[in-house]
């Protein structure tokens, strides 16, 4: 309607040239939301996991609700994704834009030649330097490759009940653990992307655990992964979800989640960080990890969401185990918004 306005006003200046941009603009913007917001387009999303690739269809309106999924063993690019590639590409005239979340590193500056590709120091050898994003241009269609937690974060922000919030972070402990961020709306990049799961927490006092990480010991990912808390209980990791809750290990993992949710405050001051994974499965961890972290943090970050709403600021995924491909499903809208804006 503004844009109309401001056409007929221009038109009655005058102003011919003006009025002509402004009449594509318009037609651009009905473009867009025709595309985004069709009954029957749809989104593919991709999330690439270390043993299971899982791939579904969504409406773009309503990226949460899955209307078709496929799942595929982790082998190697030209099985698993061709055969992603392969079970998508009979509704490729309905598919307008693909989100993909991929384990790491990977290469998401577009200006790189290897932009979409995972990089070549990944531990998964068979996908090192595996041109991800390249299996999917014969859909001709706009696409956005993230990790595979900043495409959970994403999908947290846009569609799990943050409405009051513009930035946020998403954290997966299980295998391993990943850190993503979301700030402004965006995910965060820069020198490449985040590897929080590598930086090194604050010890427990009395905590003799070495670690299992011959590369960084100390880090995160080496102290509170599945196969750490295994360890540490000293049973198979299949065991782990019958160990008993008054298992001292799980007071240990509360408070290096703690020490890791007040670092991402001071360093990052998102609006809410979000737990996922299969260790936050756990129901006595999140009460902990939000005590401790108040300890921690001993007063010093004085704000209402922190001092008052710890509930709303330290919390678990909506999405629970389905995180991972309602992020990648989100970013199809994100894929369309940066080719509409030309990035």
């Amino acid at each position: 309607m503004v844009f109309e306005a401001l056409w007929r006003l221009t038109v009655r200046l005058g102003v011919i040239g003006y009025g002509l941009q402004l009449l594509e603009m318009i037609r651009e913007q009905r473009r867009y939301r025709k595309l985004a917001f069709g009954e029957d387009s749809l989104v593919l999303g991709v999330e690439l996991g270390g043993t299971t690739c899982v791939a579904a269809l969504a409406r773009l309106s309503d990226p949460t609700k899955i209307l078709e999924r496929y799942e595929v063993p982790t082998v190697d690019p030209d099985t698993t994704l061709g055969q992603i590639v392969e079970w998508a590409w009979e509704k490729r005239g309905k598919i307008k834009a693909i989100g993909i979340a991929a384990f790491g590193p990977v290469q998401l500056e577009k200006s790189k030649p290897d932009y979409g590709c995972i990089m070549k120091s990944t531990p998964k050898v068979a996908f090192r330097g595996a041109d991800v994003v390249g299996k999917f241009k014969d859909f001709d269609v706009p696409m956005h490759f993230e990790t595979d937690v900043n495409a959970p974060a994403y999908g947290e922000l846009t569609h799990g009940g943050h409405e009051d919030s513009s930035s946020i972070v998403y954290v997966t402990v299980g295998t391993g653990v990943g850190i993503g961020a979301i700030a402004n709306g965006r995910p965060v990049h820069g020198l490449m992307h985040m590897e929080g799961g590598h930086y090194n927490p604050r010890r427990k006092a009395g905590d003799d655990y070495p670690g299992w990480s011959d590369v960084h010991p100390d880090s995160l990912e080496s102290m509170i992964s599945s196969r750490a808390i295994a360890e540490r209980a000293k049973v198979d990791i299949s065991e782990l979800k019958d160990l008993a809750d008054d298992n001292p290990v799980w007071e240990t993992i509360a408070y290096y989640m703690a020490e890791m949710c007040a670092t991402i405050t001071y360093l990052i001051s998102p609006h809410v960080i979000v737990l996922g994974g299969g260790i936050m499965n756990r129901e006595i961890l999140l009460p902990m990890i939000r005590e401790k972290t108040t300890e921690i943090l001993n007063g010093y970050v004085n704000v209402p969401r922190v001092t008052e709403e710890m509930d709303q600021y330290i919390c678990r995924s909506v999405f629970s185990s389905n995180s991972g491909i309602v992020g990648a499903l989100s970013l199809g809208s994100l894929a369309l918004e940066e080719a509409r804006d030309g990035n």
